[in-house]
């Protein structure tokens, strides 16, 4: 799988969440899969699972407009529900909740370009 790891986060205590890029010369790519700490060994902690896509960094943009309508979309529902970074070691995310909260995110696509 490879890649250049830019976050992780614990899914459980057996299985995480690791974001990597990809540059495959033709193009880079964002990889979001669950990575499985079962039976680690020394030279490898944990490896990648099949649970999980690969995305152009072309869709990045369009594929946070829609996570931000999902947490909108529940933050109405059940407000108590988003803290945002409570389970994340790097703390809080600056996501306030609030339709275009995404707008600060609109330069990720030239960052990632770089």
């Amino acid at each position: 799988m490879g890649g250049r790891l830019l976050a992780k986060f614990a899914k459980n205590s057996n299985e995480e969440f690791q974001i990597n890029l990809h540059d495959h010369g033709v193009g880079k790519y964002i990889d979001i899969r669950i990575w499985s700490k079962v039976r680690p060994t020394d030279s490898r902690p944990s490896w990648p699972t099949n649970d999980g896509f690969m995305l152009d960094v072309e869709l990045l943009i369009d594929l946070l407009n829609s996570l931000d309508k999902a947490i909108s979309a529940i933050d109405e529902k059940h407000p108590s529900t988003i803290d945002a970074g409570a389970r994340s070691p790097e703390g809080p995310s600056n996501h306030t909740g609030k339709p275009g909260s995404v707008e600060m995110l609109s330069n990720v696509k030239d960052w990632f370009k770089k």
